[in-house]
């Protein structure tokens, strides 16, 4: 049996292979809160300086928000700065048409969940991303993995301990939220076939801590497979 995390936004697959591998798939979507203290800004150049009000014509595909972003500082004469985590896996949404640099950069970071600070002042004009209100800064792909192996192991380990809940001879479908302490709000979103098997997972999941780091996946899906669906080790045999 193996166990996948998966992160919708960029579509990566996270592969554990110690005792948590079992019928298990945890699937995240994204949205992640994480302070930006004193970040390390990376910065799209550009050539000589364009009026704020001045109106350029912009012809920009939607593409990685790192390369638009570049594109971007050329026509519009502005820098704008940014952390590299910020951009990672976004995609800039089209921008055509004559406009000023403000309403340019405002249509291009439409739905990426990031806005733009104007720090013009004196010698210095600039734009600075940042999270829009109620949105946060991803966790790398490293954090994720780390969570996702750590998780795993303990739900694994939750689950295997109860007779009635041991993975490999049933199916189903939970979604989870995990509170910064660690404590797990369980939904169960389809039966194991058993009322009394449904309620012994659901309690032996919300009875797991696993606390999530800043800017990990939430909320996370867990799909239980039988053993006969994907191949791999059982839960560790129980002694006597």
């Amino acid at each position: 049996m193996s166990v996948h995390l998966l992160a919708t936004c960029t579509h990566r697959s996270f592969h554990v292979t110690d005792k948590a591998s079992a019928a298990l798939r945890l699937v995240a979507a994204l949205h992640w809160p994480l302070g930006l203290a004193a970040p390390v800004l990376a910065q799209a150049p550009p050539p000589a300086a364009v009026p704020q009000d001045a109106r350029v014509s912009f012809d920009l595909p939607a593409q990685p928000l790192a390369a638009a972003l570049d594109a971007y500082a050329r026509m519009a004469g502005r820098p704008v700065l940014f952390r590299d985590i910020l951009v990672a896996g976004r995609m800039s949404a089209r921008v055509d048409g004559m406009h000023t640099g403000r309403e340019a950069l405002d249509l291009m970071l439409a739905g990426t969940g990031l806005v733009a600070d104007d720090v013009g002042s004196g010698m210095v004009d600039a734009f600075v991303l940042k999270p829009a209100p109620g949105e946060g800064e991803r966790a790398s792909p490293q954090a994720i993995d780390r969570y996702g192996g750590m998780a795993q192991a303990r739900i694994m380990d939750a689950l295997c301990g109860d007779s009635l809940t041991r993975p490999g001879g049933y199916r189903a479908l939970l979604r989870i939220s995990v509170a910064g302490d660690g404590r797990a709000e369980v939904r169960l979103l389809g039966t194991t076939g058993k009322g009394e098997r449904d309620a012994a997972v659901l309690r032996a999941i919300a009875h797991t801590r696993f606390a999530p780091p800043n800017g990990v996946p939430q909320p996370l899906t867990l799909i239980v497979l039988p053993r006969t669906d994907i191949a791999g080790r059982d839960c560790p045999a129980r002694g006597h």
